[in-house]
C-alpha cells in the first residue's frame, strides 16, 4: 500500500512540474503588451497581440518626438508601426521559442519639416527573429525577440545589413475569456 502510494504521489508530482494554468491549445488568446523596441529607434511600443501553442502575431505602435537642437530644423515627430508574426515551440517549465519576422515602418507628422532636417525617406526595417518567453501565468508573459540578421533602410535612404542589432523586450496582458 505505501509504495502505491509512493508511487501515486511521485506520478502526481511529476505531473504538476510539467503542467501550467497556460497549458497549450489551439484556441487563440489576446491581449496587449509594451516593450522596448529597439526596431523604432529604442522607443517604448505599445501593441495588440494574438497567440496559441503554436503561432503569435501582433502590431504595434510608437511615436519619437524629434527637436533637432544641431539646427534652425522645425520639430517633427516620427510615427513608427511594426508587426511581428511567428511560429512558436511550448517547453517545459512555462516557456516558449518562437521564430518569424518583425518588420517596422515609420513615417513622419510633417513631411516638410522632415525633409527640412534633411531627412528624404521614411525609415524601414525587416528581418526574421527568434524569441523567448516566460509565463508565470495564464494572463503575463515575458519576451524577448532578437533578430540575427534584418535588412534597415533609414531616413538618409541607407540601406544597411546589421547583425544581432534589433530587437524588443517586454510584457503581455492576455485577457481572461
Amino acid at each position: 500500500m505505501l509504495k502505491k502510494t509512493l508511487l501515486l504521489g511521485i506520478g502526481l508530482l511529476a505531473t504538476q512540474l510539467y503542467a501550467h494554468p497556460n497549458t497549450p491549445t489551439n484556441e487563440f488568446k489576446h491581449g496587449v503588451s509594451i516593450f522596448h523596441d529597439q526596431l523604432s529607434n529604442m522607443n517604448f511600443a505599445i501593441g495588440l497581440e494574438t497567440e496559441n501553442n503554436m503561432l503569435e502575431a501582433g502590431i504595434n505602435f510608437s511615436a519619437n518626438k524629434v527637436n533637432p537642437s544641431f539646427s534652425s530644423s522645425p520639430d517633427y515627430t516620427v510615427f513608427y508601426l511594426g508587426g511581428a508574426i511567428g511560429k512558436r515551440q511550448t517547453i517545459p517549465g512555462n516557456g516558449c521559442l518562437s521564430y518569424g519576422v518583425l518588420t517596422n515602418y515609420g513615417f513622419y507628422s510633417n513631411d516638410t519639416d522632415a525633409k527640412a532636417s534633411g531627412l528624404t525617406k521614411n525609415p524601414f526595417n525587416i528581418g526574421p527573429y527568434i524569441g523567448l518567453a516566460y509565463a508565470p501565468n495564464k494572463n503575463f508573459e515575458l519576451f524577448t525577440r532578437i533578430m540575427p540578421v534584418s535588412y534597415d533602410k533609414n531616413s538618409y535612404n541607407i540601406v544597411e545589413y546589421e547583425f544581432f542589432q534589433e530587437g524588443q523586450i517586454g510584457i503581455k496582458y492576455f485577457f481572461d475569456k
